[in-house]
């Protein structure tokens, strides 16, 4: 559905069971974000990296879109087997379990990097071949490779130039592959304004507790609750900061055609966080 933002079209189930001792809820979402769409003639650049004057420019994806959520809710009265003994019934009986789980897709990396173009650093690259070209107000020989210099204009972003799927061939752990950008290093050959969108690591959480109430009289009861946030104590990598998902182009020499990505972290998760805690938890309610 359109937004002033935007538009952000979605799909989603609903499952629900209910029963004597048994309730559930599921529901999943799919979700899309996209940004406002640019006017026809808007100029975004093309997929190869040519400027020209697009008649049908690509809609970008919102950073904060997430293609799939599934959340699952759930209270299960546990059995209650004693029956011959009060104390022990007591203890036994009357459990309740539940729980919450959680499932997102990754988030989109690329409109969540610097610039959305994954803070692209040229580190001083000048145009291949004009290495002898002298600089009339004193700094260094040769043409410095930057928007002015690519596109003719500071009004239009310099990017990356895409010469393979970046989401293809990575290793474990790797969501983009690095070896997928190359520096722009041709007058009026830019990378795409729009750059794709690349998802990054599934989040996944579950919660679960259990917890029974002693009645003592009408109106005051002890309750006594055990839950575990993470009880599956399953781990969530992530991008340790911006520095392994920022493209580092460094030139091999003065003027030389080989500017290669340096950078040997990029796209790489290399930071675990998550873990299971345990709450005991006694209330008095009168």
């Amino acid at each position: 559905m359109p937004t002033a933002t935007g538009d952000r079209r979605a799909r989603g189930g609903l499952l629900e069971r209910a029963a004597d001792d048994v309730h559930a809820d599921g529901a999943h979402l799919l979700l899309e974000g996209l940004q406002p769409q640019a006017p026809a003639g808007a100029g975004a650049g093309r997929l190869d990296g040519r400027l020209h004057d697009d008649r049908l420019p690509a809609q970008p994806v919102q950073p904060g879109d997430r293609r799939h959520i599934f959340n699952a809710v759930y209270s299960i009265n546990l059995p209650s087997p004693l029956h011959g003994n009060k104390i022990l019934a007591g203890a036994v009986n009357g459990w309740q379990l539940s729980g919450i789980t959680q499932w997102q897709s990754g988030t989109n990396l690329t409109g969540n990097s610097v610039n959305q173009n994954y803070s692209m650093q040229l580190n001083g690259a000048i145009i291949p071949g004009t290495e002898n070209i002298v600089d009339p107000n004193g700094g260094a020989n040769g043409i410095p490779i930057n928007n002015q210099s690519i596109t003719g204009t500071n009004a239009i972003q310099l990017s990356p130039i895409l010469t393979c799927d970046p989401t293809k061939g990575l290793a474990s752990h790797q969501f983009v592959n690095g070896n997928c950008f190359a520096a722009p290093t041709t007058p009026g050959v830019n990378g795409p304004t729009v750059l794709p969108a690349i998802y990054g690591p599934a989040f996944f959480n579950s919660d679960l507790g259990i917890f029974k109430n002693f009645q003592i009289k009408e109106k005051m009861k002890l309750q006594f609750r055990v839950q575990a946030q993470n009880f599956l104590n399953h781990p969530l990598w992530s991008f340790p900061n911006q520095n392994n998902l920022t493209l580092q182009f460094n030139q091999a020499s003065p003027g030389s055609s080989s500017i290669p990505q340096t950078n040997q972290n990029f796209g790489y998760t290399q930071f675990k966080q998550g873990q299971r805690i345990v709450q005991f938890v006694v209330k008095f309610y009168f």
